[in-house]
């Protein structure tokens, strides 16, 4: 008899199967986005009264729920328009808390947690929402194209077998500038990434002159993974900054 008894925890589950239609999806979403709205109140608690920017990032929040919400009822021709808003509105949050982080009435440590949240809450979205979604580790090589592309057989006829060739001394041609523009490169990535919270791939590649943005993501993912950046979600939501020692 127990195991039918309501209880404010199995109710409030019964709750969200019912609104959403027990999609997991839905669910999922809308309870981060629950969860963000009231870590905005929780923040914002901490700000003057007279601070604009309160009431604003909360009705953010606000509006935030209620447009995940209408993604269980939106029919598919308004979907776009609704998922525009959606991240407009997440946008704006992340803008709004880091103008108070800079501002000095929020602190460094709540605006990272707030806009983590955030940046996943959209990737998830996006994940979910964009037909025809590619890897998103994967990055096309600049000389792709220029590439001469020989169909391979797989089962040669008459196999040749090479002998490895073996260099009596390191080939050195070109390698220098090579490794110089790479750290000139570098360098350039850490000192913008010093000077922004949270930087995005777009920041970085307009302040590396010379460089292609796609050449400074294959950078910012060495970084990543030679353990020198910290790297926070995902696609154009990424976000890049130091590992503190």
């Amino acid at each position: 008899m127990n195991e039918h008894k309501i209880t404010s925890k199995n109710l409030h589950d019964i709750g969200y199967k019912t609104l959403f239609s027990d999609n997991a999806y839905l669910m999922h979403v809308h309870k981060k986005s629950h969860g963000i709205s009231r870590a905005v109140y929780l923040i914002t608690d901490f700000f003057d009264n007279k601070e604009p920017i309160k009431v604003r990032m909360r009705q953010l929040s606000i509006d935030l729920v209620e447009q995940v919400l209408s993604l269980s009822i939106q029919p598919s021709p308004e979907r776009k328009s609704l998922l525009d808003n959606l991240i407009k509105t997440n946008l704006s949050l992340i803008s709004f808390s880091e103008i108070a982080m800079f501002s000095g009435i929020e602190s460094q440590m709540n605006h990272s947690v707030l806009c983590a949240e955030i940046q996943g809450l959209m990737s998830v979205i996006e994940e979910r929402e964009t037909p025809g979604r590619l890897g998103g580790h994967f990055v096309l090589d600049e000389a792709f194209f220029s590439k001469e592309n020989k169909p391979e057989i797989s089962i040669p006829i008459h196999p040749v077998i090479k002998k490895p060739t073996i260099h009596t001394k390191p080939i050195t041609e070109g390698t220098d500038t090579s490794d110089k523009r790479k750290s000139e490169r570098r360098n350039a990535i850490l000192g913008i990434i010093k000077n922004k919270v949270n930087a995005s791939i777009k920041d970085i590649a307009e302040g590396v002159v010379g460089c292609s943005e796609k050449t400074v993501q294959r950078e910012l993912l060495d970084m990543v993974a030679g353990g020198l950046l910290k790297k926070e979600g995902e696609r154009r939501w990424s976000r890049y900054s130091l590992i503190s020692l």
